[in-house]
């Protein structure tokens, strides 16, 4: 379970209120969202648990994805050098002050000379603003321990080692046992200690350096539920003050001169948090002359150092006075960071106000504070924007000449080389040599660990943070991943998705680099990614799965309707057309075959279905080849459809090419039939177009994909015309119109059906543009201008003209148009006549 500072859980936040999300999807969706959107948007809500989830179970790949992030950036960044505050310098103790002082911690850094050498030179000739040491200045070899007594206070143990040296003086061939040895080391560094100090106090009183000494806390740690204090002993506390006065003891008041002031500390409600131990102090004259600053750094769980604190909280007790004091001390990057901005310790109350879980404000003399962003245990988590090597860093040895052996003229020369590189900065001390003091950090797999206190000031005094996404941003970042990827998921095409669900894997990560690179945030990367993948997977299953079922659905309605080319789109497209009722424009096509019933009586039941399969077969061909679906057979009729299941814009010339095609063929046909079966067979066909309705029709256990409405029953209305006007195919004007002059037509003139007060023009389908006789064309002309006369009612120039085409040709509508001018030359009509033909049959 991923869990945020106060407890709470990002994801049961979002199984709660995600619901809430995901129910409101469903209620506005409702009616009108896509076949299986609740679905797909209830798997990419459960796979975006499993994300939460998988982002919590590799808690260690989410943070190396941000190490690497921050590795690319150092790579791409033209110079990491750039990226450096120009205040901070590093004093290296590296091979080469190895090769010349000795080898770290031996020799000379035991008798603390080429400490004392390089104050010594500071003092004199440098002016950093802070001098930092990230190293613990021991009382004694080896641990230090708070019982020691001074080596120079024990007046048996320099007998012992005068009596030693005394004994070597007078024969040379003696040796000094262990102890005196040992006690010798302890009285180098005594001493040594002691020089140094004098060094420390000289730079004190010139003030114009601020030294700062590092010091660890122990490992022990309490919490704030258990009642016993760490054991600080009462001579750490209070000295040999038998009043208990804090100011005598020798640790606590050096840590109270540098603490943050109590009332400047800020909890969250309920916030827990884990107290330190005792502290491993530098030698105790050197308290007296710097300033105190933690070393405390413990690595991630895999060991690399990503998180610094800059604030410790430790309890103590006074056992005079019976009082339990908590104080809170800052880390020696943020001792060197509030020097360098002007304040001075001890701090006053409002210098630096520490909100724990949020924010550390460092409010400068200048006027420029500071907010150093840090979680609830008060780390910071640190920005990589350089590698050690990217700061710039100074020999040790080179800045520590001998106090001894070198001039002043020497001493100046060396000073003015290095000034630039010093003065007005943090100068840092640290260890760089190699095999020592070093780890892993985000960017480098060895590295001096030191760059870890100097990547801490380098954020701070660069304000240049960076930290894994809070609670709330957490939980606004998941909504925002599901709502965009649900919406990729509902909106795609199945061929198209994982495309565009990898397209918007890679632009997350892109936008997650960009944070990093940016220094804006970190955002979770593993979590999203098993989200996407997983998410990816679940609904490309679910659709294939949908998908292939509504393939065998729409195979098994229109398998026999379509062609092939046809179905194969449909399947591929299945969002192209709907099952459910919806309108589409349409042309809707009827054919019906001439004096069937007399055929029927003249074959047996075996030949006459042989004779219909003869005919049904290459017409359903012509209709599936140009683009239609065969809706049903009616007998010995065909009813089809151009424009649905699927939409067609040329739906109108396809119908009507489909019909002429079937014409041409049924004189190929009759050869066979007359040869056959002794007949010859004529089909009357009617067109419409228009828009209608279309869907599964019939019962809950039966039903048809089928198109109805008024273009459907005038289309069916204009078949049976055909034997009034002597043709064989008509085409509602709709039809016509939308032919835009591909297909040869003639006007045949007005028209009223059965049950319809509405006056429609129809037409007769010709040919195809250049393949009509010209002949043909002549007879067009001479019907159409008959036709007007006979709008005009001059029935004899009708009658007339209508007698010079059948000259020509024995032209059906020609004969049908003069036997109505006859008629009307003896009855003429009454003044509502427009002109129409009224139809009293439906077939």
């Amino acid at each position: 379970m991923l869990k945020d500072v106060d407890g709470r859980s990002v994801e049961c936040f979002l199984r709660n209120n995600g619901l809430n999300v995901l129910n409101s999807a469903r209620q506005q969706n409702s009616g009108n969202a896509r076949s299986g959107l609740r679905i797909v948007i209830l798997w990419s809500f459960l796979s975006m648990e499993i994300g939460i989830l998988g982002g919590v179970l590799f808690k260690n790949w989410e943070t190396a994805s941000a190490d690497l992030f921050m590795t690319w950036r150092h790579v791409f960044t033209r110079s990491s050098s750039a990226l450096v505050n120009p205040y901070i310098a590093a004093l290296a103790i590296d091979t080469k002050t190895q090769n010349r002082m000795g080898r770290f911690p031996a020799g000379k850094w035991l008798s603390r000379e080429a400490y004392s050498d390089q104050l010594s030179f500071f003092d004199n000739f440098l002016s950093p603003t802070v001098l930092a040491y990230d190293i613990v200045f021991q009382d004694s070899v080896g641990e230090s321990s708070r019982d020691n007594e001074k080596l120079s206070e024990s007046p048996e143990k320099i007998k012992r080692m005068i009596d030693g040296l005394t004994k070597i003086y007078r024969d040379p061939g003696e040796s000094l046992d262990e102890q005196t040895l040992f006690d010798m080391n302890d009285f180098a560094l005594e001493q040594g200690n002691i020089n140094m100090v004098h060094r420390l106090a000289s730079i004190s009183e010139n003030k114009k350096i601020t030294p700062v000494i590092g010091y660890y806390f122990r490992v022990k740690s309490q919490t704030a539920s258990i009642s016993k204090m760490a054991d600080w002993t009462d001579e750490e506390v209070f000295g040999m003050d038998t009043s208990g006065d804090e100011t005598k003891g020798s640790a606590i008041p050096y840590l109270l001169d540098v603490s943050i002031p109590h009332e400047n500390i800020h909890f969250a409600r309920y916030q827990k948090y884990e107290y330190q131990g005792t502290a491993n102090l530098s030698s105790r004259e050197m308290r007296d002359y710097a300033l105190l600053g933690f070393l405390n750094a413990a690595p991630d769980e895999d060991g690399i150092m990503r998180r610094l604190p800059l604030v410790l909280g430790f309890k103590y007790r006074n056992s005079k006075k019976g009082k339990e004091a908590t104080v809170f001390v800052p880390s020696l990057a943020l001792v060197s960071c509030i020097v360098h901005q002007g304040l001075a310790f001890p701090l006053q109350k409002g210098d630096v106000e520490v909100y724990m879980g949020r924010e550390i404000v460092i409010h400068s003399r200048r006027g420029d504070d500071m907010h150093v962003p840090i979680d609830e245990n008060g780390r910071l988590y640190l920005n990589f924007t350089a590698k050690f090597n990217d700061f710039p860093a100074v020999s040790f040895a080179d800045v520590a000449p001998s106090y001894s052996s070198t001039t002043r003229e020497y001493k100046i020369k060396l000073a003015e080389k290095y000034k630039p590189h010093i003065d007005g900065r943090i100068v840092l001390t640290g260890i760089n040599a190699a095999g020592l003091d070093v780890g892993p950090c985000p960017i480098e797999s060895r590295s001096p660990l030191m760059v870890v206190h100097l990547t801490a000031i380098n954020n701070i005094l660069n304000r240049e943070f960076i930290a894994p996404l809070n609670f709330n941003g957490k939980v606004f970042l998941w909504l925002c991943l599901f709502a965009t990827f649900s919406t990729i998921c509902s909106l795609q095409r199945t061929s198209r998705l994982g495309f565009d669900t990898a397209l918007f894997a890679v632009l997350y990560l892109a936008i997650a680099f960009a944070c990093v690179y940016k220094s804006w945030v970190i955002l979770p990367v593993i979590g999203p990614m098993i989200y996407v993948g997983t998410g990816s997977v679940a609904v490309l299953s679910y659709r294939f799965i949908s998908e292939e079922k509504a393939r065998r659905r729409i195979r098994q309605m229109f398998s026999t309707m379509v062609s092939d080319q046809v179905l194969t789109y449909l399947e591929e497209n299945p969002d192209s057309f709907s099952l459910r009722g919806h309108n589409v424009d349409a042309t809707v096509f009827f054919s019906d075959v001439v004096n069937f019933t007399g055929i029927s009586e003249r074959l047996t039941p075996e030949r006459l279905t042989e004779l219909l399969n003869l005919y049904l077969t290459p017409a359903t061909d012509l209709i599936l080849s140009c683009g239609g679906y065969v809706d049903k057979y009616v007998g010995d009729g065909i009813m089809a459809v151009w424009g649905a299941p699927y939409p067609d814009s040329e739906h109108a010339f396809k119908a009507c090419l489909s019909a002429l095609r079937q014409q041409d063929m049924l004189f190929k046909l009759n050869l066979r039939l007359k040869e056959e079966f002794a007949v010859e067979i004529a089909v009357r066909m009617g067109l419409n177009s228009g828009t209608v309705k279309a869907g599964n029709m019939g019962s809950e256990r039966k039903f048809q994909y089928t198109v109805i409405g008024d273009a459907v029953n005038l289309a069916s209305r204009l078949e049976p015309t055909n034997k009034d006007f002597g043709t064989r195919i008509i085409a509602g004007e709709s039809t016509v119109k939308m032919l835009k002059g591909k297909i040869v037509t003639r006007r045949l003139g007005k028209l009223m059906v059965v049950g319809k007060e509405e006056v429609v023009t129809i037409y007769e389908i010709i040919g195809e543009v250049g393949m009509v006789n010209p002949r043909q064309f002549e007879v067009i002309a001479l019907y159409e201008s008959a036709l007007d006369c006979f709008y005009q009612k001059a029935w004899s120039e009708c009658v007339s003209m209508a007698d010079s085409i059948l000259k020509i040709d024995h032209d059906g509508p020609t004969v049908h148009l003069r036997a109505r001018a006859e008629h009307y030359l003896s009855s003429p009509p009454d003044s509502s006549w427009q002109g129409e033909y009224k139809r009293t049959e439906k077939d």
